[in-house]
């Protein structure tokens, strides 16, 4: 069941005041009139999901999910209201399972020509059962978009995205999420596309808090110095922690006529503070490691991919990856989770391989995503396997 109880009811009417504010500001910067036109459309979808590794680490606990849910937009040509309501469940894991409740503005703007500026805030509602209920949290987000083509041949784009996320019962799983990244693309007679692309991710957890306890020995003043009495002290310390990440991407793609192309992308991250120990509730949670997978690991991807429309009017897309990562500031730990020493950092590469097919049937779309994927790691918790297939529909009306 949901618990909304547990939710901070004080971060959720800032919230609302804020969105309601920025809802304003940007009608205005964006020109709206009692002429623009909306439309209301409803997009109900259902995904489920069958996974061999659920946690993504060598426990390899399987399961099916079902997840619903629905989109409701409010939209006239440059601008998009929606509210969408969507959910997980587990069918052997059900102390997973969670709801999320989103809203957000999407607004466009022409600067002349084909140049653009994008703008969507959001908010959003999180709520974990009741075993997970001190991870339920309500976060802000705002990203901004920005498209200008130098010349016919040549596109300059630029994007920064910010996130706040607050956290009812759990202080310390406060966070900022941060990206950003600007991008030059160079299109040739030949109908090749290249891409570099470099940017900055950044994770700011602002009070961690942790707890320790030292037994204090104290002389026993009522016996002249002789013998001694002990008493357990208790004491929290709170600090802050920022993981700020650069990273490039070089891609080169090659249509093959009109309806398919291939390929090639190169991804590098360089963790620009390496020495920080990164504390257990930033790494151990299952939720917190995958929404933030990208913010703690440096190292290099390869990527090669196939896409096409050519067959029966469906979209077929396949690509292969290969990753190398470092976690500095994880450690390696033993069985029992601590630590071995002398400590050294989590090291891991990662084969991984998608293929994915999409086919619409005027309003009714259908979909088939699978992943296969073989991660090895010097920290024997990290070495599995996995294979998810996911199977979705959505409708239009």
């Amino acid at each position: 069941m949901m618990n909304f109880g547990a939710l901070n009811l004080g971060i959720w009417r800032g919230g609302k005041k804020f969105l309601l504010l920025l809802f304003l500001i940007l009608l205005t910067l964006f020109g709206y009139s009692e002429d623009t036109k909306f439309k209301l459309q409803l997009y109900p979808y259902l995904d489920y999901v069958y996974t061999t590794n659920v946690f993504w680490d060598s426990t390899e606990v399987s399961d099916n999910i079902l997840s619903p849910g629905v989109e409701i937009d409010y939209s006239s040509n440059n601008m998009n209201f929606y509210l969408d309501a969507n959910g997980m469940f587990y069918t052997n894991n059900n102390y997973l399972n969670y709801y999320s409740f989103m809203s957000g503005i999407e607004l466009f703007k022409s600067l002349g020509g084909r140049d653009i500026l994008y703008v969507h805030p959001t908010i959003s509602i999180n709520s974990f059962n009741y075993e997970l209920s001190y991870l339920n949290n309500i976060s802000e987000s705002l990203t901004l978009g920005f498209k200008k083509y130098i010349t016919k041949s040549f596109l300059f784009k630029a994007g920064f995205q910010a996130e706040n996320k607050n956290y009812s019962s759990y202080d310390s799983y406060d966070h900022l999420k941060a990206s950003s990244f600007v991008e030059l693309n160079k299109f040739l007679q030949t109908q090749t596309t290249i891409r570099i692309k470099a940017g900055l991710n950044y994770l700011y957890f602002p009070h961690i808090y942790e707890t320790e306890e030292y037994l204090q020995i104290l002389p026993n003043p009522h016996n002249r110095g002789r013998g001694s009495s002990e008493r357990t002290i208790i004491v929290e310390n709170s600090y802050s922690l920022y993981l700020p990440i650069f990273h490039s991407t070089f891609r080169i793609a090659q249509s093959i006529g009109t309806l398919s192309g291939i390929l090639f992308e190169y991804n590098f991250r360089k963790q620009l503070v390496s020495d920080k120990a990164i504390p257990d509730l930033s790494v151990d949670e299952w939720v917190l490691t995958k929404m933030n997978d990208n913010f703690f690991w440096d190292g290099s991807r390869i990527s090669f991919a196939l896409k096409t429309t050519k067959l029966f009017k469906t979209t077929i897309a396949a690509e292969l990856s290969y990753y190398a990562k470092t976690y500095n500031g994880i450690y390696v730990r033993d069985l029992v989770g601590e630590v071995i020493l002398p400590g050294e950092y989590r090291k891991d590469t990662m084969y991984q391989a998608t293929f994915n097919i999409n086919r619409s049937f005027g309003k009714l779309n259908l979909y088939i995503k699978t992943i296969l994927r073989d991660n090895n790691s010097n920290d024997n918790f990290f070495n599995y396997n996995l294979f998810t297939i996911i199977g979705g529909i959505d409708y239009n009306f």
